[in-house]
C-alpha cells in the first residue's frame, strides 16, 4: 500500500488500512493480518502501531547484503464481526422490471 507523496498526511493511508481490514474480515475467516513495513519508513510504522499492529519479526542486518531494505513483519488480530457482512446479492425491483 502506498500513497502518492503529494497526497500524504491527509488520512488516506489510515482509511485504506481500515478498509482493507474490513474487507479481509468480510472475505476470510482469518483473524490475523500481516504486513511488512520498511524500518526507514517512520510515518507508516507509527500509523501501523497506532492501528494496533505489533512487530513479529525484523529482518536481519544481513538483508542489506542483498541490496534490500530491512523490514518489520507486523501482525494485528482482527476483531470478530458482530454483524454479518452486508452483501446483498438479491435483484433490486428496478432490475426486475428491465
Amino acid at each position: 500500500m502506498a500513497v502518492r507523496k503529494s497526497l500524504r498526511r491527509r488520512g488516506i493511508g489510515w482509511h485504506l488500512l481500515r478498509a482493507s481490514e474490513e474487507l479481509i474480515s468480510q472475505m476470510s475467516s482469518a483473524r490475523e493480518v500481516y504486513l511488512h513495513c520498511r524500518i526507514i519508513d517512520e510515518a507508516p510504522f507509527n500509523m501501523y502501531t497506532k492501528a494496533d499492529y505489533k512487530i513479529v519479526k525484523t529482518d536481519s542486518i544481513l538483508v542489506l547484503l542483498t541490496l534490500q531494505r530491512r523490514k518489520h513483519l507486523m501482525c494485528k488480530k482482527l476483531p470478530l464481526l458482530s454483524t454479518p457482512p452486508e452483501t446483498d446479492l438479491s435483484v433490486s425491483d428496478e432490475q426486475k422490471t428491465m
